[in-house]
């Protein structure tokens, strides 16, 4: 007798027939039916936006019914709509087993529940599934998920130059083409407050009081030819400006204002007579002095005063010997912007400089061209690139040879928690066939400018990054940072953005999905 053997009553019979078709019975009739057609998904609980979905079977399935689209149904649980697609079967080398293979024929918004049900399918001994197979995934999260601005209602479509908060209700925006206005409740509504048309390339709007402003411009002097340049201000609010200084022939590009606790504010204006020159506007002393112009060529855009108006430093560009770009060229200033004087030890290969924002009274962030992101110590000179490691995004080129580079013009940090502080510029995506595309890009840090993650706005396309340019061309887009919880940008085509808060925004499911 066999021991330690069960067999059911129809095996004992078949035995009896002989051994060699024991291989027709069960050894437990009790355990698990071992030929049961098994799915089992492939693919991570996050999937790509247009990743095939992969149902892998322990056997070799039925083509009629693997094939058939309502034997594998994929819902899209945002809309309640089925994503449409395509099904293929796949073998494994051994010829064991198939996968069920759905492609998706669009591509899924980001961040979208799908529900997955596969049913009906057979064998092809005609075995069946016990019962529909179902499962849930997502897609991938999108490259920027912090949508903490938000886009406010604009006046105009002008190019915005200048952006400047007094508190979190009262601000002042600028056009480059000269056109004032006034907000009262924290950007909800513009009001017109002054229009010159004798001015050209009006730059950085700045207020130390609600009646006292300033701009630069380009006034015509009475003629139609623009040389000239000029700091303007304003003791009525913005409804009439007179000029501290013109200087002819001149070109101012930017200008940052301190004013420190108890005193009347410091402004030093950043540009050219041919060459850079910073003109120092003390309010304390009712004085207008001048550096510049260098000599060498050296070619003004931008800079910035520290945050106790000690030190200063001074941007541009110089020529390279490579054609068609520019080196970055800087100048540091220990007394307050009244003298510069070169910054040698720049990393190698720093292209145009276009911005700079003080991180602290000694550390300042020089910005630029490609991905151009300099840490400079004004005291020891020394200097460091930061890169990919800190979050800056570098050049691109993608399989059809799509090219994308980043491009930087302001730095500022709030006032009360230097820790935070955002940067903004713009990107270039050069393509082989259709031109050049032009979009806006804001970072933020939360360590001092250690390290920086990109932000998107609320409502804009593109998955919140198809806004307009932060200061594409020279005194254009603008960045003002009132405190760690409230900042506003400036742009092209009168782009204005706000981030009321300091409390990240992040994507949440469906958000990509149109209603």
């Amino acid at each position: 007798m066999v021991t330690g053997l069960h067999l059911s009553r129809a095996c004992v019979a078949i035995i009896a027939f002989g051994v060699a078709s024991l291989a027709a019975c069960d050894d437990d009739p009790s355990g698990p039916d071992r030929t049961a057609l098994t799915p089992s998904i492939l693919n991570d609980s996050i999937i790509g936006r247009q990743e095939a979905l992969r149902i892998v079977f322990n056997s070799r399935i039925d083509p009629r019914t693997g094939l058939d689209p309502e034997n594998f149904v994929v819902t899209n649980l945002c809309s309640g709509l089925r994503v449409p697609g395509a099904v293929r079967i796949g073998t494994d080398s051994a010829g064991n087993r198939d996968t069920l293979i759905f492609s998706p024929s669009q591509t899924i918004p980001f961040l979208t529940p799908l529900s997955v049900r596969v049913q009906n399918i057979l064998t092809t001994g005609g075995r069946a599934l016990n019962a529909p197979f179902t499962i849930n995934v997502r897609t991938e999260t999108p490259p920027v998920s912090d949508i903490s601005w938000e886009a406010t209602d604009s006046p105009t479509q002008d190019p915005g130059s200048g952006i400047f908060y007094l508190d979190r209700e009262r601000g002042f925006y600028s056009t480059r083409t000269g056109t004032i206005f006034r907000t009262i409740d924290g950007g909800e509504s513009w009001e017109f407050r002054y229009k010159n048309d004798d001015f050209t390339a009006v730059r950085s709007i700045r207020a130390a009081t609600a009646d006292s402003l300033y701009i630069s411009a380009a006034p015509k002097l009475g003629g139609t030819t623009v040389s000239a340049t000029g700091l303007f201000r304003s003791i009525d609010g913005g409804l009439t400006f007179s000029p501290i200084f013109i200087q002819d022939p001149g070109d101012i590009r930017h200008t940052v204002m301190r004013k420190l606790a108890g005193r009347r504010p410091i402004l030093l204006a950043f540009g050219n007579i041919g060459r850079l020159a910073v003109w120092r506007v003390d309010e304390n002393a009712g004085t207008v002095t001048r550096f510049g112009p260098v000599g060498g060529i050296i070619i003004g855009n931008s800079g910035d005063l520290s945050p106790d108006a000690s030190r200063a430093v001074a941007v541009g560009l110089t020529t390279s010997p490579t054609p068609g770009t520019f080196n970055g060229a800087a100048l540091v200033s220990l007394d307050s912007g009244k003298t510069f004087t070169d910054v040698t030890g720049l990393p190698a290969g720093t292209r145009q400089l276009r911005g700079a924002g003080f991180i602290d009274n000694t550390t300042v962030l020089l910005l630029g061209d490609t991905s151009t992101v300099v840490r400079l110590n004004t005291t020891t000179g020394t200097s460091v690139r930061l890169g990919a490691a800190a979050g800056i995004p570098q050049r691109t080129v993608s399989a059809d040879n799509v090219i994308t580079t980043y491009h930087f013009t302001r730095a500022e940090f709030a006032p009360n928690n230097r820790e935070i502080g955002f940067m903004i510029g713009y990107s270039i995506i050069d393509r082989p066939v259709g031109g050049d595309i032009k979009r806006g890009v804001i970072l933020m840090t939360r360590d001092g400018g250690d390290t920086w993650v990109q932000q998107a706005v609320s409502g804009a396309g593109e998955n919140g990054l198809g806004f307009p340019p932060l200061g594409e061309s020279a005194g254009q887009g603008d960045l003002h940072v009132l405190a760690s919880d409230f900042a506003n940008v400036a742009g092209d085509e009168g782009f204005i953005a706000q981030r009321p808060g300091d409390v990240e925004v992040v994507t949440a499911a469906c958000a990509f999905n149109t209603p």
